[in-house]
């Protein structure tokens, strides 16, 4: 199998930026339920040693989880799932991050547009899933060279969850980020 080396390390400095921006913004804790398309994104998490990672096998556990950490810190926690029905379990902590402006962000893995809505239960359109719950949603794309460009949106997303954005038009809650990966995933 050959493998695209620079996909390869593309990912990895993408989900590294992704990483290191929401820990200079104060991220300290993060939820991980496992799976293979969010691996990237979990592999990131768990080099930085600065933020701690609580593994969790259920999406819903995950969220509540994460609720509880951040009603007591009062500060952003970040969930880190998988595709597809994995984010639909997330609803009911994002409902009552919504309606009790608990700092919540939802960073999801998704498949590349031309892989949603295949017929799996992994490729359902996972794009404003939360739509009456959330602050705001992005999906940032696939990885690509703009750093500069993923580190200001991130800052952005963080401001927002925590509420300290600068038009104050938006009051702490859950922000949801929808990350594309194509495959490769990662080697090993």
């Amino acid at each position: 199998c050959l493998v695209d080396r620079y996909n390869m390390s593309n990912i990895k400095k993408w989900t590294e930026t992704i990483v290191n921006v929401l820990h200079q913004n104060g991220l300290r804790d993060v939820c991980i339920s496992p799976g293979s398309r969010n691996t990237p994104l979990s592999l990131s998490f768990l080099r930085n040693k600065n933020i701690n990672c609580y593994s969790h096998l259920d999406e819903r556990s995950a969220g509540f989880f994460a609720l509880g950490i951040a009603m007591r810190t009062n500060t952003p926690v970040a969930i880190v799932c998988t595709s597809g029905t994995a984010v639909a379990n997330l609803l009911p902590s994002v409902i009552e991050a919504d309606l009790s402006r608990i700092p919540l962000l939802i960073i999801s893995a998704d498949r590349p547009q031309n892989l949603i809505g295949t017929g799996e239960n992994q490729t359902i359109n996972q794009k404003n899933i939360f739509t009456n719950y959330n602050r705001i949603f992005v999906d940032i794309g696939l990885p690509d060279d703009n750093y500069n460009h993923l580190s200001n949106e991130i800052n952005k997303l963080y401001s927002i969850c925590s509420g300290k954005n600068s038009s104050n038009k938006f009051l702490s809650g859950p922000v949801h980020i929808n990350c594309p990966f194509s495959e490769p995933l990662y080697v090993s």
